[in-house]
């Protein structure tokens, strides 16, 4: 999902979280589909974290606890859990979500 007011791009995993991102006031534009990722933990998946500042209308994306923690402390990024779950390295016919 895209917000053009602020460029913010928003990844989510499933049609019911894009029905509420979007609300009543619809500042979120449906954009299509970026990249396949589970929405429960699989074999050899990792979670990718999902961090957003307030402040910046920014939303952040990271796979290492670290730098989501650096981020929240450093960077007033707030956490909101997790988006869905990726590979760490190529699967079967996958390919790198960067």
């Amino acid at each position: 999902m895209f917000n053009a007011n602020v460029a913010d791009h928003f990844y989510i995993a499933s049609s019911s979280e894009a029905i509420a991102a979007g609300g009543g006031n619809a500042l979120y534009a449906l954009e299509g589909s970026a990249a396949g990722i589970f929405t429960t933990q699989e074999s050899q998946t990792i979670p990718l974290l999902r961090l957003f500042s307030p402040s910046a209308q920014d939303h952040f994306y990271v796979t290492n606890a670290n730098e989501a923690a650096n981020a929240i402390t450093n960077l007033i990024y707030q956490s909101k859990g997790t988006a869905g779950f990726i590979y760490t390295t190529q699967v079967c016919n996958s390919v790198p979500f960067f």
